[in-house]
């Protein structure tokens, strides 16, 4: 009877903690390459898991030479070792602030990443970075 209340208990936890999510945040681990981008002056893209969907979110800010930010965002779900799409969504704003949140409902089973295109537009300059969340 204890160990099936043991067990009983875990799986519980367990549950709370998947339902809850596992936020991940995409960012570069190199700092060379952030001290060349031109526009963006900060951006960030994450993935929440739930227990039957996931929610994403991509945020962007360009400095004041920025008038257009578009961000595309990809679900995307690993068979075999490779990422496909399985649903995109893209939005473009007219200033030098963007953010985007969608969601999508998702098999608990299988395993998300979200890829996300972030474009400024400066003039007739881009600047475009992407970024993976898991």
């Amino acid at each position: 009877m204890r160990f099936l209340k043991s067990v009983a208990a875990f799986a519980l936890i367990a549950l709370l903690l998947f339902s809850l999510g596992v936020i991940a945040y995409a960012d570069d681990n190199n700092p060379e390459e952030l001290t060349r981008l031109n526009y963006i002056t900060s951006y960030s893209s994450l993935i929440t898991h739930g227990t039957f969907s996931s929610t994403m979110k991509a945020e962007a800010k360009g400095n004041t030479q920025v008038t257009k930010i578009k961000i595309k965002m990809e679900l995307q779900k690993e068979n075999s070792g490779t990422y496909s799409t399985v649903a995109s969504w893209e939005e473009t704003f007219y200033s030098n602030n963007a953010e985007k949140t969608v969601s999508k409902a998702t098999s608990p089973f299988a395993t998300y990443r979200l890829k996300t295109t972030i474009t400024a537009y400066a003039g007739s300059n881009t600047e475009t970075i992407y970024l993976y969340a898991y």
